[in-house]
Order: structure tokens, then C-alpha cells, then sequence
């Protein structure tokens, strides 16, 4: 009884789009989002991550010449974003002013 309650949940044909989806994995959401954005945005656009390392001697904050290859959960190297586009962070960037993991937003 449980399988077939489960597998009646599991038919996504009609549901809005617009509608919470939940995934088990993030390739899922990553996909879905990405499907999202092109059917629903126009004038789409990449943005390119730039990292930094702390000069041991300075303290200061250095720009590298590559992307440092990370750990699996790191963000991602580009983020395909479009005006009016609806986003969520995944990391908490500025607690001050309200940018913390899970916080939702329009791009402007």
C-alpha cells in the first residue's frame, strides 16, 4: 500500500510549474532550475566565480589566476543568471543583511 501511494506522488505531469519541487538530489534541482530559467527568463547570462587566496605575509586578500578545484558541495565556477530570475542562496554570505542559507530573492 505504501509503494503505490508513494509511486501516485511520484507523477509530476500537470503539476504548475511554479510549484515547490523537491529533489533528492541537487544534479535533480540543478537540472530542473536550469530548465526553469530558459523556458522563463530572457537575456540569460553566465556569471564567472573569481577566487582569492590570503597573503600569508600581507593578510590581504589575493586574486588568483585560476579557479582552485575544491571539494564536491564547493559553489559552482559559473552561475547562469537572468534579470527577474527567482534565486536561493545554499551559503550564509552577510547575517547583517539578511543573506543567509536558504534566504530567497529576484534578481534586479
Amino acid at each position: 500500500m505504501y509503494d503505490e501511494t508513494l509511486k501516485g506522488r511520484s507523477n509530476i505531469e500537470g503539476v504548475p510549474d511554479d510549484a515547490l519541487h523537491v529533489f533528492a538530489k541537487n544534479k535533480g534541482a540543478d537540472i530542473h532550475n536550469a530548465q526553469m530559467l530558459h523556458k522563463t527568463c530572457e537575456n540569460i547570462f553566465d556569471l564567472h566565480a573569481i577566487d582569492y587566496e590570503k597573503d600569508a605575509t600581507s593578510g590581504k586578500l589575493k586574486k588568483l589566476d585560476q579557479i582552485v578545484k575544491g571539494a564536491n558541495d564547493d559553489l559552482p565556477n559559473i552561475l547562469q543568471l537572468a534579470t527577474s530570475a527567482r534565486g536561493m542562496l545554499t551559503r550564509y554570505l552577510d547575517l547583517t543583511k539578511g543573506l543567509d542559507n536558504g534566504a530567497f530573492g529576484t534578481i534586479v
